[in-house]
């Protein structure tokens, strides 16, 4: 990258000092993005099976969340 790109774009590394990934890298990572999937679904990018084994493949961090208890009060 030229310095003068590099001063407009940034270097493109991560947290960790890597380079950018690909955009193609990109786009497959975001697929099953919660964000992402009924937009993708529409695209015929994914399909319901496609979600159905990627939730499968989550683990159940259940044992590992904490109950949070919202109080609202509603004005008078």
């Amino acid at each position: 990258m030229s310095t003068q790109a590099s001063k407009m774009f940034g270097n493109r590394t991560g947290k960790t000092g890597s380079p950018a990934k690909s955009l193609a890298g990109e786009v497959e990572r975001l697929k099953s993005d919660k964000r992402l999937v009924e937009w993708n679904m529409r695209r015929k990018v994914l399909t319901a099976d496609d979600v159905k084994k990627q939730t499968e493949t989550l683990p159940d961090l259940a044992a590992q969340s904490e109950t949070l208890a919202v109080e609202h009060e509603l004005g008078n």
